[in-house]
């Protein structure tokens, strides 16, 4: 039994309802208790539990005093099968990616596995024959709580955990580096795009924001993690670079992923994966808008957060202090807050601000590699170790399975597959 499964079973529980209510209902999971709980204690719940609770299921709480404790049931039961629809609706017609732009291809595609399109014909059923039971509810969380959720209502890829049918491109691929044989995990792209605009950036990356559908991550992240948690111990692998499976952004920011279907934002999956002690390295230059701000105060209470300072004469450095400081002051506002850890980022002649600005952060300062927007810099100040690097193999939000490398300062990525037939048949035309 995991952590979510022991919350689920004790939401009934007045012993322990009470004690970790924030718990309850960041995990979205409700009983009679825990919603006069909320309804009793609005006023000093954080403001990223109040935002991560559903406007509907805070309508709910808003006038639990006026329902009996049966008909506050009946509500929640109605509520989950309701919320479970329009999720399981909107994911067998899902966009990949998920995006907002314009600027980003994208394609439709029913991501429900059959055992997920019988579960929403089920609940469509209850609902419009006045079924509301618990079972029924019961199904519904299965299909569509972030933590909760059984994978087998979604599509899956097979192969994923055994060696010899796993594709290709989604081994830890050797990397050779100064002659020496070097591994690195996959990384599975939660989001591609930043909005930051880095001076540095190696990528390039553009503002237009695009997101991995959060059941396909945990497809892909659930088929390789037993096999690539396995290999992290094995000292073969560690005396050759591996680390940990722990990297889940590339030309992006941990922070901005957001999967409004499901309302599953980057600190929730630092939730899911550090409750099953598996570990999620959190990078992010700050908080940028509402989502990241949430992301940012749910992820530093499970573990540490990794932030980038960069420091160029290109940057509005008034607004990267500030961005910096809002981002440390939210985290110290976070009960039983974890550290804060920076990458000081500056060009060969030097950083332009002071030590103090981090004040008890702990900092690694880093000369800025050669490689993408960071040659509009003089290439005296860049160092030049970083441009020739290839990088870990990616799969980005939209399934596509690539290879990045910084060839001569220059970034380019490698098409090596993808798990979408619609990307093979655009690759093809091209």
């Amino acid at each position: 039994m995991n952590i979510f499964e022991f919350v689920w079973q004790n939401k009934d529980n007045p012993k322990i309802v009470p004690k970790v209510l924030d718990v309850f209902l960041l995990s979205e999971i409700y009983s009679p208790l825990i919603v006069r709980q909320a309804y009793d204690r609005w006023s000093e719940l954080p403001f990223y539990v109040k935002e991560s609770i559903h406007p509907e299921m805070r309508k709910i709480i808003k006038n639990s005093p006026n329902f009996s404790n049966i008909s506050l049931h009946h509500k929640i039961n109605a509520y989950t099968i309701s919320h479970a629809i329009k999720v399981l609706t909107a994911y067998s017609n899902c966009s990949i990616p998920l995006t907002t732009s314009k600027h980003i291809p994208t394609f439709k595609e029913n991501i429900l596995s059959m055992r997920g399109r019988w579960a929403l014909k089920r609940l469509l059923h209850a609902i419009c024959h006045n079924e509301i039971t618990d079972d029924m509810a019961e199904l519904a969380m299965k299909t569509s709580n972030k933590f909760l959720m059984d994978l087998k209502y979604y599509i899956t890829w097979p192969g994923l955990e055994q060696f010899n049918s796993i594709p290709d491109a989604l081994l830890f691929d050797g990397i050779n580096i100064h002659g020496q044989q070097k591994y690195a995990f996959p990384v599975i792209q939660l989001s591609s795009g930043c909005q930051n605009n880095c001076s540095h950036c190696f990528a390039d990356a553009k503002p237009h924001l695009s997101h991995m559908p959060y059941p396909i991550w945990r497809c892909f992240y659930d088929g390789l993690e037993k096999l690539y948690k396995y290999c992290e111990g094995e000292e073969s692998f560690k005396e050759q670079g591996l680390e940990k499976f722990d990297r889940f952004y590339h030309d992006s920011d941990c922070a901005q992923y957001y999967d409004p279907i499901m309302g599953v934002d980057a600190g929730d999956i630092s939730n899911f994966l550090t409750s099953n002690n598996r570990p999620f390295f959190f990078q992010t230059k700050g908080i940028t808008d509402k989502i990241s701000k949430r992301a940012i105060a749910k992820a530093c209470s499970n573990d540490d957060i990794h932030m980038s300072f960069v420091d160029t004469p290109k940057e509005n450095m008034p607004h990267n202090i500030k961005q910096f400081r809002d981002t440390v002051d939210l985290i110290k506002s976070v009960p039983g807050h974890y550290g804060v850890y920076v990458a000081h980022l500056f060009l060969k002649d030097g950083p332009s601000v002071a030590d103090e600005l981090f004040q008890d952060c702990l900092v690694v300062k880093e000369k800025i590699h050669a490689g993408g927007r960071a040659n509009q810099f003089s290439s005296k100040l860049l160092d030049k170790e970083g441009a020739n690097l290839i990088f870990p193999i990616v799969v980005r939000p939209d399934g596509q399975i690539v290879l990045p490398e910084n060839r001569k300062g220059k970034y380019t990525q490698h098409y090596l597959g993808s798990f979408f037939k619609e990307n093979r048949k655009e690759k093809e035309k091209e």
